[in-house]
Order: C-alpha cells, then structure tokens, then sequence
C-alpha cells in the first residue's frame, strides 16, 4: 500500500461507528482530544477508575504524552472513529503486569461496544505465567468478535495459538534514503508481522511518528477503516483483507 493508495481508503471509509480502547499513558487534559474520547478510565493494581475527562488526574505529564500521539494517529486514519483511553501509567510513566493485565480484562469483558484494542506499548515481561495470561485476553477477546493491535515488541510475550489471533506492528527499520524506496506498509510472512514505514507515515501526517508505538496505531486506524466497511468482520477475516491490500514479492507481501 502506498500513501496513494492509503489516501484512497481513507477518502472512502473514516472508521464510524468504530470505538477503539487504547491502553497507554492517559492523555493530556488540555490535549484538545477529550471530543474524540468517549471515557477515560484509571487502571492501577487490579483497580479501574473513571476519570472525570475534563480534570487533571487524567493527565500524565505534557512531556510525556505518548497516548496522545497514539490516538492522533489512529485519528488521522479513521478520523470519525472514538476511543475509550485506559491510563495504565503513572505520572513517571511507571506500571505494573497487574496494571496491564487489569486494562485489558476490563477492555475485553466490560467494554462491550469497543472493538479493537490498541496496545502500542511493550513492558518487555519475559515471564511465562504473565505471557499465558496475555495469551488467554487475545483469544478471549477474538472469541468475543474483537481485534487487539500490538506493538511487535510483544512478539515474544505471546505463544503461537496467541498469534493466530493478534495483529502485530512495528516500525520498518533501515537508513532514510533506503526507507525512501520502501511501501508505507509492508507484510514479513515469516514474522507475521505488518512493518510501517515511519519516515513516511511522519511525511504523510506532518508529524513525528518516528515509533513502533506509532506504527502500530497506524495499523489500527487502518483496521478501523476495514471494519467500517463490516461491522461483522472478525480477526481472520481482518487479517487476510489487510494481506489482500498487499502483493507478494520475494516472500515478504509489499503494501
């Protein structure tokens, strides 16, 4: 798929009527996003709290406004879509695996109109038991007709049933004049895994979206947009559109 061919979709479909939860940082109170975000919800050690959109607790600090940039780029994407925005991170963007594994049995089982799931960031666990329950939430969560996005950074976290049912991201990787020459998205069949070309999803959008965290929410943006097209797809089906939007080439499928 190239930026042509992305403009393409998104002047056809603008991701209504599709509600995403981002589980992330908690965005700025003053971030402008707050028309976009349906809830935003406090997950700390096994606790979820709904925050009051408009007041200071929902912020981390400025600087640090990571699900900010997540929820612009699925926004610039799906720009009719909304979000449900679930703060797993302090204002030191500090967390926990009980924070994390909290979020996403919340997004999963009480999130009831929320369909895809974006979860960019990576705590890098490399514990068996915590993988195991990630791994139950992906499945349970396709069960339920719901989609989650994860940064490729979790790739080792989840086993391979897991990976029949999560679409990983990551940043494509290599020198600028290279990237150049490279799609805006491409699909390693061996790694099962959809690369993002940053230096032009940051050309594209004006902006520094120069991160894996952003790739992947820019695969979810473009997933919004497919379900848009059916409210009734689910994962396998999602997985093999996006792969059909691709042409194989070499043995890695060229967007």
């Amino acid at each position: 798929m190239n930026t042509t061919e992305f403009n393409k979709l998104r002047q056809t479909f603008t991701g209504n009527g599709v509600i995403i939860a981002v589980i992330d940082s908690g965005i700025y109170g003053n971030s402008g996003l707050s028309g976009l975000v349906k809830a935003q919800f406090e997950v700390s050690n096994g606790d979820v709290l709904k925050l009051d959109p408009t007041g200071k607790q929902v912020c981390v600090q400025p600087s640090l406004m990571h699900a900010d940039k997540v929820i612009q780029v699925i926004n610039k994407c799906a720009e009719h879509s909304r979000f449900y925005s679930l703060k797993i991170f302090n204002d030191e963007l500090k967390t926990s695996v009980m924070s994390l594994i909290t979020a996403l049995d919340f997004a999963v089982n009480h999130l009831k109109n929320c369909r895809l799931i974006n979860l960019s960031l990576s705590l890098q666990l490399n514990n068996e038991c915590v993988s195991q329950l990630i791994n139950h939430y992906i499945e349970k969560a396709a069960g339920l007709g719901k989609i989650i996005i994860a940064s490729g950074k979790y790739k080792n976290e989840i086993h391979p049933i897991g990976k029949e049912f999560v679409i990983l991201a990551s940043m494509m990787r290599g020198e600028k004049v290279a990237l150049s020459n490279e799609p805006l998205i491409k699909y390693d069949e061996s790694a099962s895994e959809f690369f993002v070309n940053c230096q032009k999803l940051t050309t594209l959008f004006e902006c520094d979206y120069l991160n894996t965290s952003y790739a992947t929410a820019f695969i979810t943006g473009i997933v919004a947009l497919l379900l848009e097209s059916n409210k009734n797809l689910l994962y396998v089906e999602l997985n093999s559109m996006l792969k059909r939007l691709c042409r194989e080439k070499q043995g890695v499928i060229s967007c």
